[in-house]
């Protein structure tokens, strides 16, 4: 069974407690902070934000119908009865 690679990420000291720490860059370009106890704890938090952030990017690049027509009627609504 193959092991698979964890990267070294960096750690940070929190009221005594060190807390090992990734940055990522959202859909809005903020940059997010994700802390993990452990290396193998903070992969996967960081894999699922990975997932989430590709969702919304995603939903944000193709909007549904509802959505568009929401934000067509929010922007038209000074012009619309």
């Amino acid at each position: 069974m193959a092991r698979r690679s964890i990267p070294q990420y960096g750690t940070v000291n929190n009221n005594g407690h060190i807390y090992y720490r990734h940055r990522l860059v959202d859909v809005d370009g903020k940059r997010v902070s994700i802390y993990g106890k452990t290396r193998e704890e903070l992969y996967e938090k960081v894999k699922e934000a990975e997932a989430m952030i590709e969702e919304a990017r995603i939903c944000r690049e193709f909007p549904t119908v509802k959505e568009y027509s929401e934000r067509w009627l929010l922007m038209h609504s000074a012009n619309i009865r």
